[in-house]
C-alpha cells in the first residue's frame, strides 16, 4: 500500500514539474529563441536542435559531447539534457560547458538518474553519478559554490529555478547567472 501512495505522490510532482519546463520551452518556442536537445537523436521536440554522437535522421548536428561543445559562447537560450551527464566523466566540465553555451539568463533543464537509484549503476556506460546536492556546487546561492568554485574550477554559476526528485530521477531546472 505504501508504495502506491508513494507512485501516486511522485506521478504527482513529476507532472507538476514536467508542465513547468514544458511551458519553458513553450514560451523559447513561441519567442524564436535558440534552443538544443543534447544527446537525442529518436524525435523532434519543440523545435530543439538535436544534437547527438550518433547520425540519425532526427539529428541536427553530430558531435563527441565529451570535448567541446560545438557552440559558440552564450549563443544558446535553451538547453535540454535528459539522461545525457551520467555519460560525460567529468561534471565540472560539462556544467562549464553548459554554462558556456547559454545566454545569460538561459535555461538548462536536466534530466539524469540519480545515485540512490540503481539505474545510475545497471548502466555500463554511464561514467559519472549524481545527486541533487552535487548541484549545491555549481549553484550560486550556496555556500559551497561560494567557497570551491575557484578551486575546483567550476566557470559559471546557476540558479537552481526547481527541482525535484523521483525513484529513479533528478529533474532539474538551472539558470545561468
Amino acid at each position: 500500500m505504501f508504495y502506491f501512495i508513494r507512485k501516486k505522490i511522485y506521478q504527482h510532482f513529476r507532472h507538476k514539474f514536467r508542465k513547468k519546463y514544458l511551458k519553458l520551452l513553450e514560451k523559447c518556442q513561441s519567442a524564436k529563441k535558440t534552443g538544443i536537445n543534447l544527446g537525442n537523436s529518436e524525435g523532434k521536440f519543440y523545435n530543439l536542435y538535436n544534437v547527438d554522437c550518433f547520425y540519425g535522421n532526427q539529428v541536427d548536428i553530430v558531435a563527441d559531447l565529451n570535448k567541446i561543445f560545438p557552440f559558440k559562447d552564450n549563443s544558446i537560450d535553451i538547453l535540454y539534457c535528459s539522461h545525457l551527464l551520467e555519460h560525460l566523466p567529468d561534471k565540472i566540465k560539462s556544467m562549464n560547458e553548459i554554462g558556456r553555451i547559454l545566454k545569460s539568463n538561459g535555461y538548462a533543464i536536466i534530466l539524469l538518474p540519480h545515485i540512490d537509484s540503481h539505474y545510475a549503476f545497471a548502466d555500463p556506460t554511464h561514467k559519472s553519478f549524481w545527486c541533487i546536492e552535487t548541484f549545491a556546487y555549481f549553484n550560486i546561492n550556496n555556500d559551497l559554490f561560494k567557497r570551491f568554485h575557484k578551486i575546483y574550477g567550476i566557470i559559471t554559476g546557476f540558479k537552481i529555478i526547481d527541482f525535484f526528485k523521483d525513484e529513479i530521477t533528478i529533474h532539474i531546472i538551472l539558470q545561468k547567472k
